[in-house]
């Protein structure tokens, strides 16, 4: 048992040296693959065990302001792995993480039991004075490029989101 819990702690200690690879999707990639997008507000955040005690994951409560993909209203649940518990914290690069009261785009999918950001962050935009932005240079892609920071309104961000479902 106490091998078992060195190797966990080895594998924890080692996560925030090491950067996410993920497959780079841009706003067309973002839009496919999301079940739902919404533009809400986070209400509450809960950090816990897995039940077989292996992983921390954080399970945030985001108020829907506007759907723009999808059918949630009210309130959804969006869950990360990661967050601290007492002094201990597992941190994956590139996991979104949210602040109650940040404002936020969500490209989202189901996943087994769980809603997740779709792309690790780069499904999550914050918003802020009316622009939205991310910012995934955790994040490394595939093609082996970095990724850069976006900015920009929120309205032409929605419009841009509406017009490539129509597509």
């Amino acid at each position: 048992m106490k091998a078992r819990w060195c190797v966990f702690l080895i594998f924890l200690l080692s996560l925030p040296l090491h950067a996410a690879t993920v497959k780079r999707l841009d706003l067309d990639g973002l839009v496919a693959t999301a079940q739902t997008i919404i533009v809400g507000k986070v209400s509450d955040s809960h950090t816990y065990w897995t039940d077989d005690g292996r992983l921390i994951l954080t399970r945030y409560t985001i108020e829907v302001d506007e759907t723009l993909k999808g059918f949630p209203s009210g309130t959804i649940e969006v869950t990360t792995i990661g967050g601290t518990i007492g002094e201990l914290t597992l941190h994956v690069s590139g996991m979104p993480a949210f602040g109650v009261g940040e404002r936020t785009v969500l490209f989202l999918e189901s996943t087994g039991r769980y809603r997740t950001v779709v792309g690790l962050g780069q499904g999550k935009f914050s918003i802020d004075n009316d622009f939205v932005s991310n910012d995934v240079s955790e994040l490394k892609f595939e093609d082996g490029r970095r990724g850069r920071p976006t900015r920009l309104r929120l309205e032409e961000f929605k419009d841009d989101i509406r017009r490539r479902m129509r597509r």
